[in-house]
């Protein structure tokens, strides 16, 4: 129940999002209400960080339902995740749900991969300190994919 809960609000769009707590504000007449900590797009729909989470999960270096204060991100990892993630959309162009989370964790795994051969530690903060790398990641993995538009090649077949 609560991961198909967690799927369907990672689903939504900015204006969904804001309509449910909006509903969640009506729902609490006593005078508490639902705040949003910062701006409401921070988290939501950011794939590459849901890759970088899977990632360090399956590396054993973040606990399952844990998640990342934000106060512990690298003072850009907002601007560049957001900058690399309109670059995949340009290149991608529309995709599923299940596609953007696949490309955020396949994009996460190249990282790792490409910080273990330069002999960088795999860590919270270099996983993320490294998302404006992430085509060179992706070179490194699969040579030649971006330039000859293969990218949507590595993404497992959607079932139909």
């Amino acid at each position: 129940m609560e991961a198909s809960l967690f799927r369907q609000l990672k689903a939504l769009s900015v204006a969904e999002w804001r309509d449910v707590v909006n509903q969640m504000n009506g729902l609490h007449s006593i005078g508490t209400r639902v705040e949003l900590q910062g701006d409401p797009t921070d988290d939501v729909g950011d794939y590459l960080l849901e890759g970088i989470y899977a990632e360090l999960r399956r590396r054993g270096l973040l606990g399952r339902h844990e998640r990342l204060q934000q106060r512990h991100f690298p003072p850009d990892f907002r601007r560049a995740s957001a900058a690399v993630r309109r670059r995949l959309d340009e290149i991608m162009g529309a995709m599923a749900p299940a596609e953007r989370h696949a490309l955020g964790c396949t994009i996460a795994e190249c990282t790792a991969r490409w910080l273990k051969q330069r002999r960088v530690p795999v860590t919270r903060f270099t996983m993320m300190r490294n998302v404006d790398k992430v085509f060179v990641a992706l070179d490194f993995s699969f040579p030649g994919y971006l330039e000859a538009g293969l990218l949507r090649s590595i993404l497992p077949e959607r079932k139909r």
